[in-house]
């Protein structure tokens, strides 16, 4: 059955795990991430047609499951694209050069505070991404 639903229905909806803010950023990106299949717009309203959204997570759930399982870091090319960091982050390490996992993890601490515009937030959202994928900073 298609059903469209509002955007803070989806918010509010338990099964979701998404803030208003992470579904605000993937209808932005929706051309790039494929949920612009289960978008309809009318207006200036954004409708999430529900089957179609549930399949899209799903799929996704299952690349992110797969993605992220380097044998060991000299096999990983995961993008620091690939790694869901904030905007900010992202842009402060390709500014430094650093633009793959592989990279990150040859990287210190000290190296990344040297780094302009980064700071404990970003690099905090760093370790604790690179511990989800069993990696760690450089001693």
């Amino acid at each position: 059955m298609k059903k469209y639903v509002d955007v803070k229905d989806i918010v509010n909806n338990e099964k979701y795990p998404f803030s208003l803010g992470q579904i605000r950023s993937l209808l932005t990106k929706r051309r790039k991430n494929g949920l612009y299949k289960c978008v309809r717009k009318i207006g200036k309203k954004i409708y999430i047609r529900e089957d179609l959204f549930d399949e899209w997570i799903e799929s996704h759930t299952e690349l992110e499951d797969h993605k992220h399982e380097p044998k060991n870091i000299e096999d990983c090319t995961i993008s620091i694209d690939e790694l869901n960091l904030s905007s900010r982050t992202t842009n402060c390490l390709k500014a430094f050069g650093i633009k793959y996992l592989k990279s990150l993890t040859e990287t210190t601490e000290n190296e990344l505070r040297s780094i302009k515009n980064m700071g404990i937030r970003s690099i905090n959202e760093i370790k604790d991404k690179l511990a989800s994928l069993g990696f760690l900073l450089k001693e």
